[in-house]
């Protein structure tokens, strides 16, 4: 039903929340007994019921594996109520209809003096909408969601239909992440073409965020408008508009729930993170500087997508130089400290690749800002993300000696982070590359899924959308591999990491490559990678070329790799693939010989490696992956 200030003014807003909940449609929505109702009623419900209730909730949500709605799954059905509730239930209709008789036969005003008076409200509220409870005063948390059912704005009226259920499917898409609380399709359903004020809705279900919109059909297309709105102060958070061709209704309701979801979580997720950086510190300036850096490395993160490493530099000097200056002006706040040091891993992965190019100068200075960190928060679990992602850099680096040592450390660090937080997004992918790097697909893949599931906000969906193709096409999950692959493709700026991927998968003789995919990535790469990068990607096309039974041009593709200078001893990983897509045995395996000469490291992924499975029978091969003293963290 619509609440009760609709229809009366001045009713407390004690009784109106009560009365909601407790005829709420959904079962899990309501009180659990009538005391908890009449405690309700009377103002001295204790805080910590509406917080298990909501903490029971979240953690009803499981993983699954749907690719479209990044790995999850949840349901939207409530359970049955049992006896117990159903005859609490029936005390309720007796005290809400007791209210409902009151208002009749005293008068709305009349009710309103005596509610009031009756919970002590003490001007909280007065008669005839005077003075009402400011919505900027409620303790309104923004992960907290309404999605409103969508306004059909269609000429004729006709898209009723596919405005409910992009409603219902965007409620189910949210709902599957675990740090949100979406309120649910029958908790909102109330409110469809009532008219009743978004206020009215904000009082009676308590969201900090309302997800409002509309369906439209230009020519040949649906047009759909969403906003984000802050509900404590009716702030437009933002909005976007998508157009797509009318097509069939499931795939349309899809393709639009999903991209609705997705923008809606990273835009909130920027809210929060601003709403939690400023509780971190008194500081003004601090708060203020560092979100100036943070500014000025998203500017350092597009040049880089664009293959200007330089000006990136440039950018993320001036970030560290910001976070310098936030660290003078609140000496005991962790943020700055902390930003400085994933502000240097930017620094140290700017030549591209894999971490055997990164710069180890930069992964040195993160190291020693982690160290900072730990001073002013000893085994903070954000700061052992850090640290171990930065040994884990090292121990992939080829460094002799120091890899298995960096290894170890990394592997303690993340897997004490995540015993400590399992939220750190950032932690479970950097554990998934470790976990691949050494051959442990099976566990990379329970550990990309925990990442999908932590990122609720989308703040490091580049690199865990790209961990996910990976892991994918290592387990031989190619469509998986494409899925993600492709997502990535699209959505973000920096391509240049996903469309390596593309070339290898279609690289495989398994798939049915498409020769000018194949090609738009290479270019894509010649155009945004170091010249020192080239000859494996030339090599990777070579491979392709091979697999699509065009054996001249491979080889004519590998002469062409080796017209180019460097030392990177993937080049001959990447040839010994295309050799063998061409049927050369003898000369795959003598190019994996000296790989793995300069990368002793890299022989637990070799022994796993799809892509030889033909070799894996060979005793030369066998000689190769044979064991050899590595971490198994």
């Amino acid at each position: 039903p619509p609440p009760l200030s609709s229809l009366v003014d001045g009713i407390p807003l004690e009784i109106e929340q009560a009365v909601q909940r407790a005829l709420a449609m959904e079962p899990k929505d309501r009180f659990d007994t009538a005391d908890q109702f009449a405690a309700a009623l009377t103002g001295t419900q204790a805080p910590g019921a509406v917080a298990e209730k909501r903490g029971t909730a979240l953690a009803g949500a499981t993983p699954g594996t749907r690719p479209p709605t990044l790995g999850l799954t949840a349901t939207d059905e409530g359970t049955a109520p049992t006896r117990e509730r159903t005859s609490s239930r029936f005390r309720l209709g007796i005290a809400v209809g007791a209210l409902a008789v009151a208002v009749a036969f005293v008068g709305r005003a009349e009710i309103a003096r005596w509610a009031s008076a009756w919970l002590g409200s003490q001007g909280t509220v007065t008669v005839d909408g005077e003075s009402a409870v400011a919505l900027s005063s409620l303790d309104l948390d923004p992960r907290r969601i309404a999605v409103l059912y969508f306004d059909d704005h269609s000429r004729n009226q006709d898209l009723a239909y596919l405005a409910n259920g992009l409603t219902e499917e965007l409620i189910a898409q949210l709902n599957e992440v675990r740090e949100l609380e979406v309120i649910s399709r029958n908790g909102v359903k109330p409110y469809r073409d009532t008219g009743v004020t978004v206020d009215s809705i904000v009082r009676a279900l308590r969201p900090g965020t309302i997800v409002a919109g509309s369906v439209i059909r230009g020519r040949d297309q649906i047009r759909v408008h969403v906003q984000v709105i802050d509900a404590a102060t009716s702030a437009h958070i933002g909005g976007r508009r998508l157009e797509r061709a009318e097509s069939d209704v499931l795939p349309l309701l899809d393709d639009l729930a999903h991209e609705v979801s997705f923008f809606l979580r990273e835009r909130l997720g920027e809210e929060i993170r601003i709403r939690d950086l400023k509780a971190g510190t008194d500081s003004p300036d601090a708060w203020g500087l560092v979100q100036r850096a943070k500014l000025v490395a998203d500017d350092g993160d597009l040049l880089r997508a664009g293959g200007d490493a330089e000006g990136a530099a440039q950018f993320y000097g001036r970030a560290d130089s910001l976070l310098a200056e936030a660290e003078a002006a609140d000496a005991d706040w962790l943020a700055p400290v902390l930003e400085r040091g994933w502000n240097v891993a930017r620094l140290a992965k700017l030549p591209a690749g894999s971490p055997e190019s990164y710069d180890r100068t930069a992964i040195d200075s993160g190291l020693a800002h982690a160290e900072r960190a730990l001073e002013l928060a000893p085994g903070d679990p954000r700061v052992l993300e850090l640290r171990g992602t930065l040994n884990g850099w090292i121990g992939r680096s080829g460094d002799g000696q120091a890899e298995n040592a960096a290894l170890d450390l990394a592997f303690a660090d993340l897997e004490a982070a995540l015993a400590m937080n399992s939220s750190l997004a950032r932690a479970w992918a950097a554990l998934c590359e470790l976990l691949v790097y050494t051959g442990r697909f099976d566990r990379a893949r329970v550990a990309i899924a925990r990442a999908l599931a932590a990122d609720a906000f989308l703040e490091e969906a580049q690199e865990i959308y790209y961990w996910a193709a990976r892991v994918a096409m290592d387990s031989e999950e190619f469509a998986e591999a494409v899925f993600w692959t492709n997502e990535g493709y699209r959505r973000f700026s920096e391509k240049r990491r996903f469309a390596a991927i593309r070339l290898i998968l279609f690289g495989s003789p398994r798939l049915n490559a498409s020769l000018e995919q194949a090609w738009e990535a290479f270019h894509l790469l010649e155009q945004v990678e170091p010249p020192d990068k080239l000859a494996s990607h030339r090599m990777k096309m070579a491979a392709v070329l091979a697999a699509a039974d065009l054996p001249d041009s491979a080889r004519s593709v590998i002469r062409w790799a080796h017209e180019a200078v460097t030392d990177d001893p993937f080049v001959l990983y990447y040839e010994a693939k295309a050799r063998l897509n061409l049927g050369e045995r003898d000369e795959a395996l003598r190019l994996l010989e000296r790989f793995v000469e300069a990368r002793p490291g890299f022989r637990l992924y070799l022994a796993e490696d799809w892509w030889f499975w033909p070799l894996f029978d060979d005793p030369t091969f066998q000689s190769l992956v044979a064991d050899e003293t590595t971490s198994d963290g």
